[in-house]
C-alpha cells in the first residue's frame, strides 16, 4: 500500500457531517467513470452504508466519541493493476469541524508503477461547497490566495512569527523589484487548498517594514518562504528554469505524508472505536453469543493488522528520507550553513558562490578531476540574473545630474537599498549591513559625479 496524498483541514463550523456526506455523494455520482446514480447513494451518510457495483465499492461509518461526532467514507476502485482507495473522514464538535482526505494505491504486482499523485478533486469540492474554517486564531482555509495591503502589516507579522496558532504551513509570496511574483499565486493556492495557506504581499516596500516586525524572518525580493508551525522555515529562490509551483506542492504533499493523522480521523480508526464501544456494551449486558463476540474480535484484529502494515510502510518512507538527507546537497540547499548575511536580492549569496567557482576555473589544472567537479556544479546551478537587474536599476537612477529627491530615494529603496540623510550628503547601504555604507551628495557637482557614485555603490555594496 502506497499513500499518495493526505490532508487534514478545517471547514466552516456552521456545516455538519450530513453536509459532508452530500458533497461526497455528488462527487462520486458525478463521475462518468463510476456509473453510479445519485439515488443509489441516498443513504451514504448513514452508519454501516455499503455499496458495490462494477468497479466501485463504498463503505461508510458513523460514531460519537465523547464530544466529537465522527463520519468516515472509504471508496475503493480497482483498475486491473491495483486498487485506488480514497478515504474522507470528518470530525465535528460544537466549535470545530475538521476533514481528512487521503488517497492510497495498492499494486497487485511488485514493481507496478503507482498512479499519479495529483491532488484529489474532492478536496476542492469540500472547500467550495462547505467553505473553509479557521486554522488557529485568525487565518481561514481557502483555495484562493490571501491578498494583503499595507494596513495588514501587524496581522502578517503575527502569521510569519507563528503567533496565530495555525496547524498548516504558510507559503509567503514576496514581490520583486518590479512588483512581480515568481509564481502564479492563484495556481499555487488552488493546488495547496487543504494543505497550506498562500499569502501574497502587496509591495516590495512591505518586505522592509515586515522585516522590522519579524526580526528579519520574512521572505523578500521575489523569493518564496515556507513557514511550518514547528518553526522550520525554507526559502525558495526565483528560478525561471523550473516549475516552482510543482516543487512547492510536492514539498508540502511529501511533508503531509509523514504527518501522523489522529486515530479518529482515519476510517479504520472510526471502525475500531465502534468495535471497542460494542464490546464494552456486550460485557455489561452479557447478551452476546460467542459467535458475535468472535466476529467482532476478528474484525478488530484485521483492522489492527492493516494499521501495523501502514505503520511499517511509513517507517520505510521515513528511513528513505533520512538516507536521502545524508547525501550531498546542491548549491541553494543546505551546503552553505551558518552564513548570516542579509541579501540585497533573492539568491545573492548563491550568485556570489557560483561566480567565485566560475573564476576559480581559471586556476585549476585542465582535464583534472577538480575542473570536472567545478564544471558539474556550475552546470547544475545557474545564476539568478538578479544582480544585473539591480545594476541596471542603479544606472537608471544615477543617469544625469539630478538632486537627491523623493523619487530617486524611492527608486533606490525599490532596488533594496536604504538611505540615511545628513547635512549635504546621504549614505546608501543594504539593510542589515550598516557597517558598509557609501556616501553620495544631495546635490551633484556635475553629471560625471553621479556616474562615479553609481560605480562606487556597485563596487562596495554589490
Amino acid at each position: 500500500m502506497t499513500k499518495l496524498y493526505s490532508a487534514t483541514f478545517p471547514v466552516h463550523d456552521s456545516k455538519n457531517l450530513d453536509d459532508l456526506a452530500k458533497v461526497l455523494s455528488v462527487w462520486i455520482s458525478g463521475s462518468p467513470h463510476r456509473a453510479v446514480a445519485p439515488n443509489e447513494l441516498r443513504n451514504i451518510g448513514n452508519d454501516g452504508f455499503q455499496y458495490h457495483k462494477g468497479k466501485t465499492e463504498i463503505q461508510a461509518a458513523r460514531h460519537v466519541e465523547g464530544k466529537n461526532h465522527l463520519y468516515g467514507l472509504r471508496l475503493l476502485e480497482p483498475n486491473g493493476k491495483g486498487i485506488r482507495t480514497t478515504e474522507v473522514t470528518g470530525r465535528k464538535s460544537k466549535d470545530d469541524f475538521e476533514v481528512t482526505v487521503s488517497h492510497e494505491y495498492n499494486a497487485f504486482k511488485v514493481g507496478t508503477q503507482s498512479v499519479d499523485v495529483a491532488k484529489p478533486r474532492i478536496v476542492n469540492d469540500i472547500l467550495e461547497k462547505l467553505g473553509g474554517g479557521y486554522d488557529g486564531l485568525t487565518i481561514r482555509m481557502k483555495r484562493e490566495p490571501h491578498w494583503f495591503n499595507d494596513d495588514d502589516l501587524p496581522f502578517v507579522a503575527e502569521i510569519v512569527t507563528n503567533q496565530t496558532q495555525n496547524k498548516l504551513p504558510i507559503i509567503y509570496v514576496s514581490k520583486d523589484g518590479r512588483g512581480m511574483t515568481a509564481v502564479n499565486p492563484h495556481r499555487l493556492a488552488y493546488l495547496l487548498g487543504g494543505m497550506a495557506h498562500v499569502l501574497v504581499e502587496p509591495t516590495r516596500r512591505f518586505s522592509f517594514d515586515l522585516r522590522e516586525k519579524t526580526n528579519g524572518r520574512n521572505t523578500y525580493n521575489g523569493a518564496i518562504g515556507i513557514y511550518w508551525p514547528n518553526d522550520i522555515r525554507r526559502l525558495i529562490l526565483p528560478d525561471a528554469s523550473r516549475d516552482i509551483v510543482s516543487d512547492i506542492y510536492n514539498t508540502i504533499r511529501d511533508q503531509n505524508l509523514l504527518t501522523l493523522v489522529p486515530r479518529e480521523m482515519v476510517f479504520d480508526g472510526i471502525k475500531s472505536l465502534q468495535t471497542s464501544k460494542r464490546l464494552e456494551e456486550l460485557k455489561r449486558t452479557h447478551s452476546t453469543t460467542e459467535e458475535e463476540t468472535l466476529k467482532l474480535a476478528i474484525d478488530e484484529i484485521d483492522r489492527r493488522d492493516k494499521e501495523i502494515a501502514d505503520l511499517r510502510a511509513e517507517v520505510g518512507t521515513l528511513q528513505s528520507y533520512a538516507q536521502r538527507g545524508t547525501q550531498f546537497r546542491t548549491i541553494g540547499g543546505d551546503i552553505l550553513r551558518g552564513v548570516q548575511i542579509n541579501e540585497l536580492y533573492a539568491g545573492e549569496l548563491k550568485d556570489f558562490v557560483l561566480e567565485t567557482l566560475e573564476n576559480s576555473l581559471n586556476n585549476v589544472h585542465s582535464e583534472s578531476r577538480r575542473e570536472d567537479t567545478l564544471k558539474a556544479v556550475l552546470a547544475a546551478n545557474k545564476m539568478t540574473g538578479n544582480r544585473e537587474e539591480v545594476i541596471q536599476g542603479l544606472r537608471d537612477v544615477f543617469t544625469g545630474a539630478q538632486n537627491l529627491n523623493s523619487k530617486m530615494e524611492n527608486a533606490l529603496r525599490s532596488l533594496g537599498f536604504e538611505i540615511e540623510k545628513g547635512g549635504k550628503h546621504a549614505q546608501v547601504y543594504v539593510p542589515g549591513n550598516d557597517n558598509r555604507k557609501y556616501t553620495i551628495a544631495l546635490t551633484p557637482s556635475d553629471h560625471r559625479s553621479r556616474k562615479n557614485e553609481c560605480s562606487g555603490i556597485k563596487n562596495k555594496l554589490l
